[in-house]
């Protein structure tokens, strides 16, 4: 992710000496930093209603804002696997179908000792790579608007 000023004001925990080197499938690349940002995806649940589901992604590594190589964001299914979903993807279903297959991510909400299954999020493949929607949100921020919540509905 660039490292603009929408990320300055969202992330927690940055760390400018978090860096990284690495090597792509076609360059090298060095990321400046790494921190924690909140990621809020859109979920359908299983009576088919709408929803939005967060989930907080660790150790983000962030490219300098003015010389990104980077034109998408590119989130490893391993955030999503850290916060308890799952991802399925299925194959085509005969040497009729044209389709690349089918993916989803399933939403699921980490318990002590299980997972609470919560609905779906839709994976879209174009030119054999898959997205989704998201935005992004500053974890700090997001405690306390619950906690505010959390203490408004207990001094009711």
């Amino acid at each position: 992710m660039p490292l603009d000023g929408e990320i300055n004001a969202k992330v927690v925990d940055l760390d400018r000496d978090g860096g990284i080197t690495g090597e792509g499938v076609q360059q090298s690349f060095t990321t400046e930093a790494w921190g924690t940002l909140g990621i809020m995806v859109p979920g359908t649940a299983p009576d088919e209603s709408h929803f939005k589901f967060d989930m907080l992604a660790d150790g983000v590594q962030f490219f300098p804002a003015a010389t990104s190589m980077m034109s998408q964001t590119l989130f490893p299914i391993t955030w999503l696997m850290r916060a308890g979903c799952d991802a399925v993807f299925t194959g085509r279903s005969s040497l009729e179908d044209k389709s690349s297959g089918h993916g989803e991510i399933s939403l699921n909400e980490l318990t002590e000792k299980s997972k609470d299954y919560k609905g779906t999020l839709a994976l879209n493949c174009w030119n054999d790579l898959w997205f989704f929607e998201y935005s992004i949100f500053s974890p700090a921020r997001h405690d306390a608007a619950s906690a505010i919540a959390m203490s408004a509905s207990i001094q009711k």
